[in-house]
């Protein structure tokens, strides 16, 4: 109930019946418990009194009681929020370091094909081979730069959806368009059971098929070398679910709700590095709740 419960003596009052033994051991007859509340009302805590003699308190103590409660929730409402700040600071620097791996490795790989394009005994297979790292390198670094636009779109909650009746099997293979490449380069397996064309969804087309290819994307990245990984699609009267799964490293249950926050990397069981700017799980959540879904 959120409201501060006294009674003054346990052992007349029937709704202490089921702790009375707890009472006797500890040898209190009377108690109070006030809630600690935050300012938006969540439950921090209770501050529990307990006497040795039955008594009520009065009017002067209880609103001692209600100033200590007070103190009490600003008190630890404050180490909450430093604790996020902390938190929120960590996980930034370990951000910036992150992207800065991220995007020395491209530049790397296209300044070392620039340097080989210049050189004019250059044959034409060369040329052309270093052409298309250029190519894949800068593709690459265009999704990078797309996702943190998407960040910030989404901090300044500027991210606008197109929504249109689409069907849902048409997005599923835009997404599949964009990471057939990553499932094939680690020889996965991938077995998609696709909903029927009739199916029709409202959503923006580009947002939820990127939903669809960062799913599919972790799948492959953290799945060893021909793994199998699997899309279905389950229809419901009111839904669509779509259930992503591989037979690759998994996570701990206790992170399941973590590796949703933005920038949030988690270490496997196995010591494997993370990959990625620890941003794309972050998009999947804020997109399918923008459209009104959850994951």
């Amino acid at each position: 109930s959120a409201q501060r419960v006294a009674i003054e003596d346990v052992q007349t009052d029937a709704s202490y019946a089921d702790h009375l033994e707890a009472a006797n051991k500890a040898g209190y007859r009377a108690v109070q418990s006030t809630p600690l509340l935050g300012r938006d009302g969540t439950p921090l805590g209770i501050l529990s009194t307990h006497f040795r003699l039955p008594r009520q308190p009065d009017e002067h103590q209880l609103k001692t009681l209600d100033l200590y409660a007070r103190q009490a929730s600003d008190f630890i409402e404050r180490l909450r929020i430093a604790e996020r700040m902390q938190e929120a600071d960590r996980r930034k620097d370990e951000f910036i370091a992150m992207l800065s791996h991220e995007l020395r490795n491209p530049l790397s790989a296209i300044e070392n094909s620039a340097m080989l394009l210049e050189l004019p005994e250059i044959g034409s297979d060369r040329r052309q081979w270093a052409a298309k790292v250029v190519q894949r390198q800068c593709r690459a670094m265009k999704t990078l730069l797309d996702d943190l636009l998407d960040v910030s779109r989404l901090s300044l909650g500027r991210l606008v959806l197109h929504k249109q009746n689409v069907t849902l099997v048409s997005v599923i293979e835009s997404a599949l368009e964009t990471t057939q490449p990553l499932i094939d380069s680690a020889s996965h397996t991938l077995s998609v059971m696709e909903p029927l064309p009739s199916v029709v969804i409202c959503g923006d087309p580009v947002r939820l098929a990127q939903v669809f290819s960062n799913l599919l994307s972790n799948a492959a990245k953290y799945t060893d070398p021909g793994g199998k990984i699997s899309l279905d699609v389950e229809m419901t009267p009111e839904n669509a679910l779509i259930r992503v799964t591989d037979n690759g490293i998994g996570i701990e249950p206790l992170f399941a709700e973590q590796i949703f926050g933005m920038f949030s990397q988690m270490e496997s069981r196995y010591g494997r590095p993370a990959s990625g700017l620890g941003i794309g799980l972050a998009l999947v959540r804020a997109i399918a709740e923008l459209h009104g879904g959850w994951v």
